[in-house]
């Protein structure tokens, strides 16, 4: 049998270490090697990256792995396993203990070690902690020899996990996730239980714990496949599609096609039961769901009722209205329309409501009265509303940082991402704030783009908010619903107690607008010649697959060429790959907005050139720097830097509008090129213009929500570029799946026992009744929503 490659080397320093995943970069002196690479390298310094622990300097391990050349830090060795050299001779021995890796053990330790049990002194205390029973040292006892004996275990138990797993297909990330899973019992875990890896383990799920189990000889018949088999489709199928939930007799056909076996009904049922009784998963009549799922809608329907049956709130009088109405109108100069009117003393009155209407039909202007109203009503005073600002009585919420952007400008008041509002832990991976630690001065809210919400942000909004008086949800209902599970606004449209006014008249100075009379051609689905024509602030410009890019191109040098800046003008695309996908035409666009040059400095991240003054997407929420998922920004300054080991890095000093913000090369992975984004990222944002490619390429994702939102996020002027049958499939096709939640029906349950005298009065929502804060529950403690999406998710 051919050696394997290998490099041993004596390990010298820690370059950079992750706490939290185990990546690590160091450095070694080859001292022997097989790799055909190194071979002339012997006694150089070489770098090894990869998933692996702490080593102890000076001493020497064996290294497996492949050669990778990096362009910026040159020749290194990815590790997918490593074993240590067990230490020979006394001064090995005394060496190794006394290297720092097992607590209390220092040189005077060692070498009682070493000349009470000799040269093979690892070997014996790996065995048996009993060996150093009887050492012969001041304060030994038998606790510091299990210790030290455990100490060794885990330390060489390691390396064999981390053998073991990647030769049966795990990558070294996983296998280090997986032992600190389970540590010294990791063989005992998962040879008795392979799939329990899926429910204990962050982001390794059922297809590769499937293929590791069959591999090690697993009946596929077990009870455990099946078991985990069922949990894994529910959650895909309901990442996937966002849904909340799962028809009965979808599942047996996704089961088989998972399981690929022939197995009978009777066994999936009788897993199906297994889980429903242990809580696993919840059955409702026909349906099957997620404690994940189910608790979120949960909670959103018991803390809306609650406020509703908590309220205390009393109709305004017709002379008081009438009083509130002409001080507002007289404020901001206008007249208000019937609709805007009614909407405004719904928001009065009701202690949830919502406000619905697309582009030009003045959802702004009752935000803007609504306010000013709830100032009359309960004597606040605007300007001091507006220094509060956070800490202020009513807050304005968005889901996205350029959302709440445009509504702080359009209203004139702070508003803020749902995340800042709530505190968004990044490493603790939840919210600060929830009904622990509830925000209790804060009793009014308007949530505005609230198409957006998902059913585990809503909750978690609701559940941090006890003494609410005014919840107003504003939104358009046509726009694209929640990337993750739920359809939240939609269902709380479809329920009876909660008062809606939706305005659907568009005003005069917005009816002169082709792209809001388009708009509203395609919410209806109707295919007007006006899309096909050229007029003052629309244009249609036939291009096919192969010369839409170029034809973008050519329209942004046009733009430039009159004045205009990169940042007015933005493509929004459905997809990332093709030829006239994200990716290509952000690399095509950038040598248009921003080529090249001897003043700019460039570093290449992730195989992406990022240069300085490259319009950049932000990927992430970061509410400790007041950077959010969606925002826009500009490289402004790129530095490179070279420590003492050579190893080359770049530093990245991006400007959100006024806020500055550094990223380490490894950041990067938070950031990607915005002369072109998806159309689901530009939700909650306008532009001056917009361009949007519509090709039969993209049929998969053309659907009448998909670009009836594309659209409206243009401000002064649209281009759609593209195939005409696909822009009219994109009209015609309604929805592409319609979202099965259960949210409505919790409502009609709950207004059903309140008829028979049941109240939820005094009884918000408490820890035994939404049992978790971020999306764990019942043996999916790790699990979080892009663990179930497979490929390109930014559709």
């Amino acid at each position: 049998m051919e050696e394997a490659l290998f490099v041993k080397g004596m390990y010298l320093q820690t370059i950079f270490f992750n706490e939290s995943n185990s990546y690590h970069v160091g450095r070694i002196q080859i001292l022997e090697t097989n790799q055909p690479e190194f071979v002339d390298k012997i006694g150089t310094s070489l770098m090894v990256v990869g998933f692996f622990p702490i080593l102890a300097e000076d001493e020497e391990y064996r290294f497996f792995g492949t050669v990778v050349t990096h362009e910026k830090y040159g020749m290194q060795y990815q590790v997918t396993s490593y074993q240590s050299e067990l230490p020979e001779g006394r001064a090995g021995v005394i060496s190794y203990l006394s290297s720092g890796l097992f607590r209390g053990i220092g040189e005077k330790t060692a070498t009682a070690i070493a000349d009470h049990l000799g040269d093979e002194a690892i070997e014996k205390i790996i065995d048996s902690a009993e060996v150093l029973y009887d050492l012969p040292i001041g304060r030994w006892n038998r606790d510091k020899a299990h210790e030290l004996h455990d100490q060794l275990r885990e330390h060489h138990g390691l390396e064999k996990v981390l053998a073991y797993l990647t030769s049966h297909g795990f990558t070294t990330k996983m296998a280090m996730k997986i032992y600190n899973q389970y540590h010294e019992a990791t063989f005992d875990k998962i040879n008795e239980n392979p799939y329990q890896i899926a429910s204990d383990v962050d982001g390794i799920g059922f297809a590769k714990v499937d293929a590791f189990a069959q591999t090690i000889g697993f009946d596929k018949h077990h009870p455990k496949r099946i078991e985990q088999a069922i949990l894994y489709v529910i959650s895909r199928h309901c990442m996937q599609n966002g849904d909340t939930c799962i028809n009965g007799e979808q599942i047996f056909d996704l089961l088989y096609k998972q399981l690929n076996i022939d197995v009978s009904r009777s066994e999936i049922l009788a897993q199906i039961e297994a889980l429903v009784e242990s809580g696993k998963v919840i059955r409702i009549a026909d349906l099957l769901t997620l404690p994940i799922f189910f608790y979120a809608e949960v909670g959103i329907e018991r803390q809306i009722s609650y406020y509703q049956q908590a309220s205390t709130l009393e109709a305004v009088s017709d002379l008081q209205f009438s009083k509130i109405r002409k001080r507002t109108e007289k404020a901001f100069g206008i007249v208000y329309a019937d609709l805007q009117v009614e909407a405004m003393r719904m928001a009065l009155e009701n202690p949830v409501c919502i406000l619905t209407g697309g582009p030009g039909t003045g959802k702004t202007t009752v935000i803007r009265g609504i306010l000013n109203a709830l100032f009359h009503i309960y004597h606040l005073d605007a300007d001091e509303i507006a220094e509060a600002g956070e800490k202020a009585e009513i807050q304005l919420l968005a889901p996205t940082g350029r959302a709440a952007k445009r509504m702080s400008e359009s209203t004139g008041f702070h508003a803020q991402t749902i995340h800042r509002f709530l505190k968004w832990d990044k490493h603790e991976d939840r919210f600060f704030h929830n009904d622990e630690n509830p925000i209790e001065d804060v009793n009014m809210i308007i949530v505005d783009e609230s198409s957006m919400m998902d059913v585990w942000l809503m909750n978690a909004l609701l559940r941090s908010l006890p003494n609410l008086q005014h919840l107003i949800l504003v939104g358009d209902a046509d726009q694209l619903p929640s990337v993750q599970p739920g359809n939240v606004l939609y269902d709380l449209l479809q329920i009876d107690s909660i008062p809606k006014v939706s305005l659907n008249m568009v005003f005069r100075q917005a009816k002169e607008s082709t792209i809001i009379n388009i708009a509203h051609h395609i919410r209806t689905g109707t295919i007007d010649g006006e899309l096909f024509e050229k007029k003052h602030d629309y244009s249609f410009i036939p291009t096919n697959t192969m010369t839409t890019s170029k034809a973008i191109a050519k329209i942004c040098e046009n733009a430039l060429s009159k004045g205009y800046r990169e940042t007015d003008i933005q493509v929004l695309a459905p997809m990332y790959k093709g030829s006239a996908g994200i990716n290509q035409l952000n690399a095509d666009l950038q040598e248009v907005f921003n080529p090249a040059d001897d003043e700019k400095n460039e570093a290449v991240i992730y195989q992406v050139t990022y240069r300085e003054r490259d319009k950049v997407l932000q990927l992430k929420n970061m509410p400790d720097v007041n950077v959010f998922n969606g925002d826009i920004g500009t490289i402004y300054r790129i530095e490179h830097t070279v420590d003492e080991f050579g190893v080359e890095s770049a530093t990245f000093e991006i400007h959100f509008d006024e806020n500055v913000v550094l990223y380490s090369q490894s950041d990067m992975d938070m950031i990607q090129l915005a002369y072109c984004i998806s159309i689901h990222k530009s939700q909650g944002s306008e532009f001056p213009i917009v361009i949007v490619p519509v090709l039969q390429s993209y049929s998969i994702m053309l659907y009448r929500k998909l670009i009836y939102t594309a659209i409206t996020r243009a401000k002064q002027s649209l281009i759609v570029c593209g195939e005409m049958d696909a822009y009219k499939l994109a009209i015609n096709r309604d929805s592409t799946h319609k979202r099965q939640t259960l949210l409505q029906d919790m409502f009609k349950s709950s207004e059903a026992a309140t008829d028979e005298g049941k109240s939820l009065v005094g009884a918000p929502i408490v820890d035994e009744d939404i049992p978790f804060d971020s999306i764990g529950e019942m043996g999916m403690e790790n699990v979080t929503p892009y663990d179930f999406l497979e490929g390109d998710i930014s559709w």
